[in-house]
């Protein structure tokens, strides 16, 4: 039996703690310390240097306490001070690990990979500590469609064609291949090797391959330097050492592949503007100069070219002066007659005759005409202008797919008749994205012309990768901005017009009364102040101001005055964040105060991380924790608007290439560990949290409050 006796010159704290003869009670820390440390300190502010007793301390709530780990003080720099230096008792020897995942700090003892300080999945570092694979995924979108001559291995304008041996529509731009196959755009990887200026794109029907025609020109000399031929055969290219070149000016050179006599065929002008038709041999690698079409003069600015296979000619149109050119293999016939309007035609051989498609440069009309040896026929104008399009004619499906530089959706002619194929998102025109449970919401806008108003289209982009669109309604369109958010609130997503809450939600639009007449960008939800709050222009006085919106859909302004970009809620700091052209502002109990920041870019609140996310005009990309910006990596695609998927964990980025293509980069991460499926009595990943004690379910439970942040009661 062992036996203990309690002495009776202990001295009994109010907190039952039992200190020993000679030492007094520090009810305020729940330590026992000399009469010294008690009476050293008297009167002096916290953090003041104190030597007592052998301690040489700081003074701490007027004792003077011997600093570091064991002395069960919670001091700077430690995480926990349980009154010991031994581990495994969820405090390590060094007071600065809780020896657990999610304790904010690497414990590779206890084999964990990494630790952010939280127990979330698919952020970086999961649920049980291992670090999670970072994945960037890149979804072409659809290709750029401009007319200007192009560099540096991309086409541009006018470079569209069919594919015999594969059946599909293509151009190539941006380093990709597109093919067109009657509902999507498909994007591959494949740029030919030569960098010089591109002056056209044919398809060899004889040798069943692609040839991209490149030379380097050099204005000032107003001649070509160097002459290139890449040669794609469905599976890489080629690159084809020409005996010479065309010295042609690059921007009026037009190529096509003659299927009479077997061969492909350049027409173009030279810098003194004299006109030229070339005839090339791949396999000899060379050019053969033929007979000189007539009539060009330095005044030319536009011309295309097409071979009529059902007559057996190649047709020239050109501006100035204008005329209708054939070439029958042998001598060339002009025709007075051209397309209406003023030039930028396309030609393209329908499988029965030319087409000529172009758009008139003031009125809103579409320019489609039929050629039959001697004039040009007008055909009905319904869909609106298309500039100097691509057009190229698709055998299989027999329709004439038009594809232009205005930025609207491509057009395919059936033969009796103009279809529509808005099926993605147009290349080169800015979107605003935002998240909602259905997927990534991206309005897009053009103008018709100068005077009319924008049409807003609102594009779905789904997980798995598809596009789809939804209504706008018709009190929306016309507005200069039209940006939507996600309210967890009401449930839906939200965008401000014309006197009006419009709400998306499940069942589609609705609409709430508002007092709010101007327009509001930048929409986010502030979880602090359970609303939203968005930027408020007024372009009369040409200001952006902050505003919350509350539950009757009035706009009360929060921020400070100025102009500014974008508002996104960091949660670890529970305030707001403003971006504007000069920098960045922080929320703070007492004002806003100026910020550290890496650029103007909008702002995206990674809710999992509970850090905000933006980007700068190099195409880099930075991460604000804590306070710090990181930078996170680089893109050699222009990047445009991001939006984050709380859900999925994903940060999903537009991105513009060069030449204006449109892609879509989505970074996500995986690991080993099973997700949580946020069941009722299920702890799928382990953590030892179950449903709506896992902050990994907080989107099912806590909608409206993510991790980090401090919420009102609800």
């Amino acid at each position: 039996m062992v036996m203990a006796c309690l002495r009776d010159d202990l001295v009994v704290c109010s907190n039952d703690l039992l200190c020993p003869i000679g030492r007094v009670c520090d009810d305020v820390h729940a330590s026992c310390i000399t009469p010294g440390q008690a009476e050293a300190c008297v009167g002096l502010t916290d953090e003041t240097p104190c030597s007592v007793d052998g301690i040489f301390g700081y003074c701490l709530d007027q004792i003077c306490v011997d600093p570091g780990c064991g002395n069960g003080l919670l001091e700077k720099g430690e995480l926990c001070d349980d009154g010991n230096r031994a581990s495994g008792d969820g405090c390590d020897d060094m007071c600065r690990s809780l020896e657990r995942c999610g304790d904010g700090v690497d414990d590779a003892s206890r084999g964990e990979q990494c630790d952010d300080g939280n127990s979330i999945s698919l952020d970086g570092c999961d649920s049980q500590c291992i670090t999670e694979v970072e994945t960037w995924a890149t979804a072409p979108v659809s290709p750029a469609s401009g007319s200007s001559p192009a560099a540096s291995g991309s086409v541009m304008g006018r470079r569209m064609f069919y594919d015999r041996t594969r059946g599909t529509i293509t151009t190539i731009v941006d380093g990709y291949l597109w093919t067109w196959n009657g509902a999507t755009w498909t994007g591959t990887p494949g740029a030919p090797p030569e960098q010089d200026q591109i002056h056209d794109v044919v398809f060899d029907a004889t040798r069943g391959t692609v040839l991209v025609i490149s030379a380097a020109y050099d204005e000032l000399a107003a001649t070509v330097v160097r002459n290139s031929l890449s040669e794609w055969d469905g599976t890489a290219w080629q690159s084809v050492a020409l005996a010479n070149s065309p010295n042609l000016l690059p921007y009026l050179f037009r190529a096509t592949y003659d299927s009479v006599r077997k061969r492909v065929v350049a027409v173009g002008v030279t810098a003194a503007g004299a006109g030229q038709l070339w005839s090339l041999d791949v396999a000899a690698a060379r050019w053969t100069q033929l007979a000189a079409p007539p009539g060009f003069t330095t005044l030319t600015s536009s011309l295309d070219a097409a071979f009529d296979a059902a007559r057996g000619v190649l047709v020239v149109t050109r501006d100035v002066p204008a005329a209708t050119l054939e070439w029958n293999g042998t001598s060339w016939t002009s025709h007075a007659a051209v397309p209406a309007g003023q030039g930028g035609w396309s030609l393209a051989f329908d499988g029965a005759r030319i087409v000529a498609v172009g758009g008139d440069p003031v009125a809103d009309v579409l320019l489609h005409a039929f050629w039959n040896g001697t004039t040009w026929t007008a055909r009905a104008t319904t869909p609106g202008r298309r500039l100097e399009p691509q057009v190229a004619y698709d055998v299989a499906r027999q329709r004439l797919v038009v594809y232009s530089e205005a930025r609207r959706p491509l057009i395919e002619w059936t033969g009796t008749a103009w279809s529509v194929r808005a099926t993605h998102p147009r290349s080169g025109e800015p979107m605003h994205c935002s998240h909602d449970p259905r997927g990534v919401l991206c309005t897009q806008s053009f103008q018709p012309d100068r005077s009319s108003p924008p049409v807003w289209d609102l594009w779905l982009y789904a997980s798995a990768g598809s596009w789809s669109t939804l209504p706008v309604p018709a009190s929306l369109q016309g507005l200069d901005s039209f940006t939507l958010t996600y309210d967890p609130v009401r449930r839906a997503s939200v965008a401000v017009g014309n006197g009006e809450l419009h709400l998306l939600g499940g069942g589609g639009w609705t609409t709430q009364p508002s007092s709010i007449t101007l327009q509001i960008h930048g929409l986010t939800f502030d979880p602090r102040r359970q609303l939203l709050v968005g930027i408020l222009y007024d372009p009369m006085m040409a200001t952006s101001d902050l505003v919350a919106i509350n539950a009757a859909g009035d706009a009360a302004m929060i921020g400070p005055p100025g102009y500014h970009l974008g508002v996104a809620f960091d949660a670890r700091r529970n305030a707001l964040v403003l971006g504007g052209t000069i920098g960045h502002l922080d929320e703070t109990p007492t004002g806003w105060i100026p910020a550290v920041s890496p650029g103007v870019s909008p702002l995206v609140a990674n809710q999992r991380r509970g850090s905000i996310e933006t980007t700068t005009g190099d195409s880099r990309m930075w991460e604000r924790l804590d306070g710090d910006w990181i930078h996170r990596g680089s893109s050699s695609l222009n990047i445009g608007d991001a939006v984050y998927d709380a859900g999925r964990g994903a940060l999903v980025v537009l991105h513009m290439a060069t030449y204006g293509s449109l892609f879509v980069r989505t970074r996500t991460y995986a690991s080993t560990t099973p997700l949580e499926t946020c069941t009722p009595g299920a702890d799928a990943d382990g953590d030892g949290l179950e449903h709506c004690a896992d902050l990994d379910c907080w989107l099912e439970c806590t909608p409206t409050c993510p991790p980090y942040a401090v919420c009102p009661a609800l």
